[in-house]
């Protein structure tokens, strides 16, 4: 969806500031030597081990531009090149070439179906593409390799690629004996061929750690450790786990490792410390947080802890020195901040890490300022600090400062060539000037690329404007002006001005002072609606800059999405949302405010509740209950540091002060409150059934265990039904059938799903009508009577269950239980026209991305000649593409129609637009509709014969002959147009005279 789902909170920054450590660049010390290309096959290997280097490296940029400028391909055989296309296919995949990286192993697959370490690394690939059906199909012949004759050739990349191939194998299929084929079999191989390669171990550590095996994985970091001290992603393990290892000199980044995690600061292990050149430096990708830091009373003292034992290994080591330091500054002890970082600096005056960490944790999605100021002082003693250049470009990028950013990136290019995010980010702010325009308007300066200025930008302006005005209205506040919006039609291209790597999982970004989304161009193919992503992020604009960017983050995310459901409420319905709130009241979970815990495990859901509570506290406070909670907000608490009060604020600590002094009551009142207001809004008992989450399996069984209550059994068996687990849920449920229950209807409605699975419908009818028979109204059951009968056709029968349940729960539209387009169906089958448009007028009125059904409504809407409605259902549209040619051809006749010809004009001019873009297999099959655009424009521009409209209007029916030189009312507007030409060509001759 948008970039809301996701936590930005740690991400704006660490992401960029990740990525390769401070390497050297590819061909200078540090790095393998460039084979000489005389002799190919004897230097395959070296370009081999090149290639390994530069994805260690992280030097994606640089890998793919020598696999361009060298025909390697049809030289490098055998293992060096199968290492070769995998390195290259993964620095492929890293920077957005995803398709291209996947072709490339495909076609080395099937020059060799054996190649082992080919068909792991895309099954890789295309498990990291969220493709898994697919790579299990790739990696499933490994689990019949030969063993023996892969261990008697005693190729360690190609056993360590085998392995892993089966653990990722073991994941997707849930079958042990792949793991168990890893651990006994492909990775005791591969140590033997390749002795103290750290790959090994840390492949096998990632596993168990994956499964909760600490005492195996600390063991396998040991060994990864021992054969480099400074491994990145075994650090990265150490700290992410918090393995605890031996006190071993050499040994102190592991303990800062942990140190930083409990400082909040989330690194990819290719961002730990500085590894000395030639040490490797990780993948260079960033490592993607979705969680909001909330500091814990004991995280102070494990920092401390860490740290202490750091520099008891080494009480040197201004790495350690300048983690104390920060720490020191986030406990608000400026004098021990300055004499540690004295003592870091006796020992390396260029340390500057200090200050870096501090800019991390200073990271505030809202207001990146104050990171910036910290990147720059790290700077100052550091002007080759990587991290740092990176992490100031990207600051600088999102508060709308590009030429700074653009310095920034430069000068990480300069120092450190071929890093990836270097490279992406100065690729795309060159392609600024010939590819993008900018727009300045009343309130707002737009950046959109120039294909998309004759069709998208024009709703933008629209769009943003009128949105600005009623947000100014409803808030009494205005922000800096302009607002820096930029808009990208292309995926990577977003990602990259986002994150600085290709991949982001989300359309939209509010980062500092700047809007950044996806446009139409990028996701209509998908059914997104980038217009409610782009209203979501200026929202943000709004409330951010009302408190200070010293909210909650439930209450920012919250207010972007009640006035997203304000404008359309199609997030609230959804089925599974009414019940997962019917559920949480039920089992008590449900708070006000959302828990972070919600927002990891259910992002989704967690934005809806906050919504939930944004719209309760206006229904009962109004709109200034919103603008007292913001000034609250701003005002803040006197936090001993200003990073500690932007993170007092984010975690939701200063809450219960915000609330009780902006509305008078007490976040329990609030609570207590918001719980009846929503159980009023809910569908009535019954309808909807509890959903039991997979952790209350556990406390059932025990309950049902120690009782055997049939009321338990009855809960238990809806718990496992709901986890998957059918066939125990069946097993436990049928011997229930006619004992004393409180709710024998569950029993029957879950017997009647089991059935209804399994295409047993006379079965599962009976258990149906059985639970109805019982008072029961469960939704779902309803919408399965009505299911089975549409399958049987009879339509009669199938319209009465459809209706009783869209009765019993309105919200459902999301399939498989979408009333709307369900009951739509079957009266087009029974021939009720009207009833159908009444079904999918209903819908519409609550869609706001469902393009497809809109553009089946507007041609039966212009037949009836609702002219209005077109041109209503039409702008809506555009919500999803302003490029969709039949849409503005639409709405272009529309307007002709109700004689708004102005209007008129500029819409056929974008329809024509729209035909231009449409692909050759389109063309020929919509071009007898664009000849009778260009007429119509031409009888338009004639009608108001202002300035050239003649002329115009002749180029128009010239391009409709083009079409179709036999079409006869071209030739009539022919006539047409000379004769008017001729007067007015006589006209101005007279007046000449």
């Amino acid at each position: 969806m948008k970039g809301a789902l996701l936590s930005v909170a740690v991400v704006c920054l660490s992401l960029a500031l990740c990525g390769a450590a401070d390497e050297p660049p590819p061909g200078v010390a540090g790095g393998p030597a460039w084979p000489d290309t005389s002799s190919w096959p004897e230097a395959g290997e070296v370009a081999a081990r090149w290639a390994r280097w530069a994805i260690e490296s992280g030097s994606y940029a640089a890998l793919v531009e020598r696999d361009a400028a060298l025909a390697v391909r049809g030289v490098l055989e055998g293992p060096a090149g199968s290492d070769w296309e995998v390195a290259v296919a993964e620095a492929l995949r890293r920077t957005g070439r995803d398709a291209e990286g996947e072709r490339r192993l495909r076609e080395r697959l099937a020059a060799d179906e054996g190649d082992v370490r080919v068909r792991a690394a895309l099954g890789e690939h295309l498990a990291l593409l969220g493709r898994l059906d697919d790579a299990a199909s790739v990696l499933a012949p490994l689990g019949a390799v030969d063993r023996n004759a892969m261990g008697r050739r005693a190729d360690g990349e190609e056993l360590l690629g085998c392995g892993r191939g089966l653990l990722r194998l073991g994941d997707l299929t849930g079958d042990a004996k792949h793991v168990k084929a890893a651990f006994e079999w492909a990775f005791p191989h591969a140590r033997r061929a390749m002795p103290g390669d750290p790959r090994v171990p840390v492949a096998e550590a990632r596993q168990l750690l994956a499964a909760g095996q600490r005492i195996d994985a600390r063991e396998a970091l040991r060994e990864a450790l021992e054969a480099n001290a400074k491994c990145p992603e075994a650090l990265y393990l150490l700290g992410r786990y918090e393995v605890a290892l031996d006190a071993r000199p050499g040994w102190e980044e592991a303990r800062l490792a942990i140190a930083l995690k409990h400082m909040g600061i989330d690194i990819g292990f290719a961002d730990l410390l500085r590894p000395e050149p030639g040490e490797g430096g990780g993948d260079g990708a960033p490592f993607m947080s979705e969680e909001v830091f909330d500091p814990k009373p004991e995280d102070d003292r494990i920092v401390q802890e860490q740290v202490d034992a750091a520099l008891a290994l080494n009480p040197r080591s201004a790495a350690a020195l300048s983690v104390a330091a920060a720490q020191k500054y986030l406990l608000g002890d400026e004098d021990a901040f300055q004499a540690l970082s004295e003592r870091a600096w006796a020992v390396d005056p260029t340390c500057g890490d200090m200050f870096y960490w501090l800019s991390e944790r200073a990271a505030n999605p809202r207001d990146l300022r104050p990171a910036l100021a910290w990147a720059r002082k790290c700077l100052e003693r550091n002007p080759r600090h990587l991290r740092a250049l990176l992490g100031a470009g990207l600051c600088c990028m999102n508060e709308g400062l590009e030429g700074e950013g653009h310095a920034f990136f430069t000068e990480a290019w300069r120092l450190y060539p071929f890093h990836v995010v270097a490279y992406n980010y100065l690729k795309l702010l060159d392609s600024y000037p010939e590819q993008f325009t900018v727009v300045e308007t009343g309130h707002f300066r737009i950046r959109i690329r120039q294909r998309e200025s004759d069709l998208v930008l024009p709703e933008a302006v629209r769009s943003l404007e009128g949105w600005y005005a009623e947000l100014k209205e409803r808030y009494g506040f205005e922000p800096e002006l302009p607002v820096k919006v930029e808009l990208f039609d292309d995926k990577q291209d977003f990602a990259v001005r986002t994150l600085g790597l290709p991949g982001a999982p989300y359309a939209g970004v509010c980062l500092g002072r700047v809007v950044t989304c996806q446009s139409a161009g990028a996701l209509a193919f998908e059914g997104e609606c980038w217009s409610e992503t782009l209203y979501h992020e200026l929202v943000h604009i709004f409330t951010t800059q009302m408190a200070a960017g010293r909210m909650s983050r439930w209450y920012a995310e919250g207010m972007s999405t009640w006035e997203e459901r304000r404008r359309h409420g199609e997030w609230e319905w959804e089925e599974n949302v009414d019940q997962k709130l019917s559920s949480r009241i039920e089992l008590g979970m449900l708070d006000a405010p959302p828990l972070t815990e919600e927002f990891k495990q259910d992002p989704r859901f967690a934005y809806h509740h906050a919504s939930l509570i944004c719209e309760y506290i206006e229904f009962r406070f109004g709109v200034q209950g919103h603008v007292r909670i913001l000034a609250e907000y701003a005002k803040g608490c006197g936090a001993r540091t200003p990073m500690a009060e932007m993170l007092l604020a984010w975690t939701g600590r200063r809450d219960p002060d915000v609330i009780q002094t902006a509305l008078g009551i007490t976040l329990e009142d609030l609570d207590k409150g918001f719980r009846e207001w929503v159980r009023g809004r809910l569908p009535e008992p019954g309808v909807l059934p509890i959903l039991y989450p997979r952790n209350a399996i556990g406390p059932l069984r025990e309950a049902y265990a120690s009782g055997r209550s049939p009321d338990v059994g009855a809960r238990l068996a809806r718990a496992l039904f709901q986890n998957g687990a059918k066939e125990e849920a069946r097993t436990l449920a049928e011997p229930l059938v006619g004992r004393l229950l409180t709710a024998p209807v569950d029993v029957y409605v879950l017997l009647g799903h089991l059935a209804f699975d399994e295409d047993r419908f006379g079965e599962a009818r009976e258990r149906y009508e059985r639970a109805f028979a019982l008072g029961g109204k469960d939704f779902y059951a309803t919408f399965s009577m009505g299911r089975m009968a549409e399958m049987e056709e009879q339509d009669e029968e199938a319209e009465r269950w459809y209706r009783l349940a869209q009765e019993r729960f309105p919200r459902s539209v999301y399939d498989p239980y979408h009333t709307y387009r369900a009951l739509g169906k079957v009266y087009r089958r029974l021939g009720q026209s009207a009833k159908e448009r009444e079904q999918t007028v209903r819908w519409l009125s609550i869609s706001q991305g469902d393009l497809r059904t809109r553009r089946w409504l507007l041609p039966r809407l212009a037949a009836e000649g609702a002219h209005e409605e077109v041109v209503r259902y039409a702008r809506e549209a555009m919500w999803v593409d302003p490029a969709d040619f039949q849409v503005r051809r639409h709405l272009a006749e529309a307007l002709r129609a109700l004689a708004r010809p102005g209007e008129a004009i500029e819409e056929h001019r974008r329809a024509l637009s729209a035909s231009r873009a449409l692909p050759g297999e389109d063309v020929a099959r919509e071009e007898g509709w664009v000849a009778d655009l260009h007429l119509n424009l031409a009888d338009l521009l004639l009608a108001r014969g202002e300035g050239d409209d003649v002329a115009k209007a002749k180029e128009s029916v010239d391009e409709a002959l083009r079409i179709d030189w036999d079409n006869e009312r071209a030739r009539r507007l022919e006539v047409q147009v000379e004769e008017r030409l001729a007067r007015d060509g006589l006209a101005r001759e007279g007046g000449g005279g």
